[in-house]
């Protein structure tokens, strides 16, 4: 998947956009709940020094509810609740570990 993360607003005061691109590895069915997906792989941020992070999550089988958690890389903690509307589009927002909503995010095959 790649897309764009609309930061609300940047260190400047004003919004930011990073591209972003999602690497899915592995999907496999969660063991207790058979309309669950469990989802791991990596995201990179191109514009952002050592931005690679590992990225672990849910989806539900019918799309309505994504989760996905990020590890390492800036935005360490961060997690991305949305949809995943069909197979090939995404998007969500991003919260920094505290909740606090910093971003929009949209991604698409």
């Amino acid at each position: 998947f790649e897309g764009v993360r609309r930061q609300t607003e940047g260190a400047s005061g004003a919004p930011q956009e990073y591209r972003v691109v999602l690497s899915v590895d592995k999907v496999e069915v969660d063991a207790t709940d058979a309309f669950l997906l469990r989802v791991s792989g990596r995201v990179w941020y191109p514009e952002v020094r050592h931005a690679v992070a590992s990225l672990e999550g849910t989806v539900s089988q019918d799309g309505k509810s994504l989760k996905l958690s990020e590890s390492a890389g800036p935005f360490a903690g961060s997690e991305i609740a949305g949809q995943m509307k069909d197979s090939g589009h995404i998007s969500g927002v991003q919260r920094h570990p505290g909740g606090t909503a910093v971003a929009y995010v949209a991604l698409t095959v």
